[in-house]
């Protein structure tokens, strides 16, 4: 079953001084092999895919736009920077913040000709759109989630195979599929055969809305990872009850 989008909604246009931006927040990275790490979220208003399961659908759909000046100045006056500057990460996510590369690359270079540094980046994506290679330089890693059938959206829609092949050759990506059982591993290889993807670099992750769906599936889907040769991605936010 497919979620309907909040009445209203509409994919807010901006230029490339600016990003329409849905949160931003201080936390710990709660997914991929990253999991634990200090982070600080900058998450970007709309997607390209409405999945059934998606758990920020009501903060992706909003959004207020600010220039990326006026973004990295309110980065500074909440010592941010400084975070950044001492081991924490930069997390863009969505929705699908690829929509809005151009912007994320604007911020990137004025964040580094500002501060005289760059953090680590990491940039969450759902596979379908085309990452520029200025981007793919600036990042250090992208978390990307192609989406299965248990999305609720076609195939046609969610499957880019471009995409997938220039991400998998960067070097610089994970590829993070949400499962429920073993009924979802045959996608997952197709997956792996069509693009292809690094085997490797493929992580199953349970699919959960709440501390108690996560608890009742990772079992399954632990024991789905030792039959596969796949890795497991936690979902510590939901465990732990991060932001």
């Amino acid at each position: 079953m497919r979620i309907n989008i909040a009445e209203g909604y509409r994919f807010i246009r901006t230029s490339d001084e600016e990003l329409a931006v849905s949160e931003m927040f201080k936390s710990y990275q709660g997914e991929g092999p990253t999991a634990g790490y200090p982070a600080i979220f900058l998450r970007l208003q709309g997607c390209n895919l409405l999945c059934s399961w998606c758990d920020t659908i009501d903060i992706w759909v909003k959004g207020e736009i600010c220039r990326v000046d006026d973004l990295l100045d309110i980065w500074e006056s909440k010592g941010w920077v400084e975070d950044l500057s001492s081991g924490y990460m930069l997390v863009i996510t969505g929705g699908e913040p690829l929509m809005r590369q151009n912007s994320i690359v604007t911020l990137l270079k004025a964040f580094i000709k500002r501060y005289g540094f760059k953090p680590r980046v990491e940039v969450e994506t759902n596979g379908t759109i085309e990452p520029q290679k200025e981007l793919i330089e600036l990042t250090d890693q992208y978390n990307v989630s192609p989406k299965l059938s248990n999305s609720g959206m076609p195939l046609n829609i969610r499957y880019r195979i471009a995409p997938l092949r220039i991400l998998a050759r960067s070097g610089k990506a994970i590829f993070k599929f949400v499962v429920v059982d073993e009924r979802d591993v045959k996608e997952v290889l197709w997956y792996i055969e069509s693009v292809p993807l690094p085997r490797d670099k493929v992580y199953l992750m349970p699919e959960s809305k709440s501390r108690e769906e996560y608890l009742s599936r990772v079992g399954i889907v632990e024991k789905i990872c030792r039959e596969h040769g796949f890795k497991l991605s936690p979902r510590l936010h939901l465990v732990h009850g991060w932001k």
